[in-house]
């Protein structure tokens, strides 16, 4: 939906309401005072506007005023009983249907507005026999269709709405309020589900990095398992094959024996890196480690890769760096019928 789209005519001509709403030449004078009375919110300004009820009981302009006076008395129970009043004696009349609406806003009942303003949302559907609306009919509808669509979190359909507002009347202090109330609820849902996510959230109570920085080699049951010492990421396949095809049990026992080595000695690993400008090639071991653990589905390791993953993020940057986000792989390999524990 687009300005060009909704369906109607927009008129902007002063007395265009006149007649729909009973307003004579004298009471046409006397609606600015009763709108200034209304907005100044003074309780002696009840008193003359129920006067002025009397006088012209066929407006609902004016009883719409004591509405939004009640509202700004802080007398929300007398704004809610004249909104009801102004549709039991004018049930067409446009700002008694959107103060309902209003309320049903306030009162966080966002599921009623759409029983007060139509299923469409659409103020052509709400009115089928008018062609022509008053711009500020057009502004204050559009307005509550915002508010609403940012209440339950449509923002499409918000900005939609709030787009033509700005092609209208893009200064309206209505076209205003919009924005604003988009704006809030964009930043209330993004909190919420900022939230919601810090709710859902796993966290992980790293450990307390022991730095060492001298180093004893572990004693592996296999001179093979030295290769992932001295090759970088990309270590060759007929090195891999020949690891893979290692005893399952003893070939397990090493690969675990290079994770803690990773831990135990990530001081004298970190230290010699910077020192002697060690290189990838001397610093994947642990993920040649895990990778493997994974290719053989080493499900009964599954501990020493938490507890890899569980140290300090000094350790997890120095051997992983960027490469964090790939260790689902192996991780998905060992870890597919133990979800519990992940």
């Amino acid at each position: 939906m687009r300005y060009k789209e909704i369906g109607y005519h927009i008129t902007t001509a002063p007395y265009f309401l006149d007649e729909q709403n009973a307003i004579t030449p004298h009471l046409s004078d006397k609606l600015p005072y009763y709108h200034d009375l209304a907005l100044d919110g003074k309780p002696s300004s009840v008193k003359k506007i129920k006067k002025a009820i009397q006088k012209h009981p066929k407006n609902p302009q004016l009883k719409n005023y004591l509405s939004t006076l009640y509202n700004n008395l802080d007398r929300q129970d007398k704004a809610f009983e004249v909104n009801r009043w102004i549709l039991r004696e004018h049930p067409n009349y446009l700002y008694g249907k959107l103060n309902l609406a209003a309320e049903y806003y306030e009162k966080e009942e966002y599921h009623k507005i759409p029983e007060i303003l139509g299923p469409d949302l659409e103020l052509k559907a709400l009115y089928p026999d008018r062609d022509t609306f008053h711009l500020n009919e057009v502004l204050s509808f559009f307005r509550s269709t915002v508010l609403y669509f940012a209440a339950i979190g449509d923002f499409e359909q918000a900005n939609i709405r709030h787009e033509i507002m700005s092609e209208l009347a893009p200064d309206a202090l209505e076209t205003q309020i919009a924005k604003q109330h988009i704006l809030k609820a964009s930043l209330k849902a993004g909190m919420e589900r900022y939230e919601e996510a810090e709710a859902q959230k796993i966290t992980v109570q790293t450990k307390v990095q022991t730095i060492k920085t001298t180093r004893q080699a572990p004693t592996f049951h296999h001179q093979e398992i030295d290769w992932l010492y001295s090759n970088e990421l990309y270590i060759s396949k007929t090195k891999l094959d020949a690891i893979l095809a290692l005893p399952r049990t003893t070939l397990l026992q090493d690969l675990e024996l290079i994770v803690q080595d990773s831990i135990d000695h990530y001081g004298y690993f970190a230290k010699q890196a910077k020192e002697n400008n060690w290189g990838t090639e001397k610093t994947c071991f642990a993920i040649h480690a895990l990778y493997i653990l994974g290719e053989r589905k080493a499900t009964d390791c599954l501990d020493a890769f938490f507890v890899t993953l569980s140290q300090s993020d000094e350790f997890v940057h120095f051997y992983f760096d960027d490469f964090i986000t790939m260790l689902w792989e192996p991780l998905y390999k060992m870890a597919t019928s133990d979800l519990e524990a992940c």
